[in-house]
């Protein structure tokens, strides 16, 4: 099974924006793509790239990962 169908499997169902379970998803998935749980690092930025709401929860739960706390703007750009 390949990451887009984990993703389709993941997010099948109807969405509707704002819903706990929309949140809890999109947490879901945002942490398998920051611990890159099946997902390889270049199947990141497709996933947090769509037009749609749930791509967007998705992203925002995303950076919730990283901590750019005291860091200078270049510093947080280079941050590995």
């Amino acid at each position: 099974m390949g990451s887009t169908d984990i993703l389709e499997k993941e997010t099948s169902g109807s969405l509707s924006n704002g819903t706990s379970g929309n949140v809890d998803a999109a947490r879901r998935l945002a942490r398998r793509l920051y611990q890159l749980d099946r997902f390889k690092r270049s199947d990141v930025a497709k996933h947090l790239g769509k037009n749609n709401e749930f791509s967007k929860l998705v992203a925002e739960e995303y950076l919730k990962f990283f901590d750019f706390t005291g860091m200078t703007l270049d510093q947080s750009l280079r941050y590995d």
